[in-house]
């Protein structure tokens, strides 16, 4: 043995020998939980979706009965603006007169 060289053990030459084996199986795990990953993936989309169309369709549910059983929801213009002026004096003098 020349003077920088190292005895390698048997049980070191079989890990080396071993070693392709160990990397293709390493390569297919990691293969495999990339398939799992994009399926988990796939599936929160899915999931976010149809959470998202669910509360789309309530906001929308909301969003109908509040036009149609709003106050205002049959009065003109004008008389919400009268309505909104009368309560923005009252709200200014109740404000002047408690400080």
């Amino acid at each position: 043995m020349l003077q920088h060289e190292v005895a390698i053990s048997d049980v070191n030459r079989a890990q080396l020998a071993a070693l392709p084996a160990e990397w293709t199986k390493f390569k297919a795990v990691i293969q495999e939980a990339a398939v799992s990953l994009d399926d988990a993936k796939e599936n929160f989309r899915e999931r976010v979706r149809g959470m998202v169309d669910a509360f789309s369709a309530e906001v929308n549910t909301i969003s109908e009965t509040f036009a149609a059983t709003a106050p205002f929801s049959n009065v003109g213009h004008a008389t919400v603006m009268v309505c909104t002026a009368l309560l923005l004096d009252v709200l200014y003098e109740t404000r002047c007169t408690h400080g």
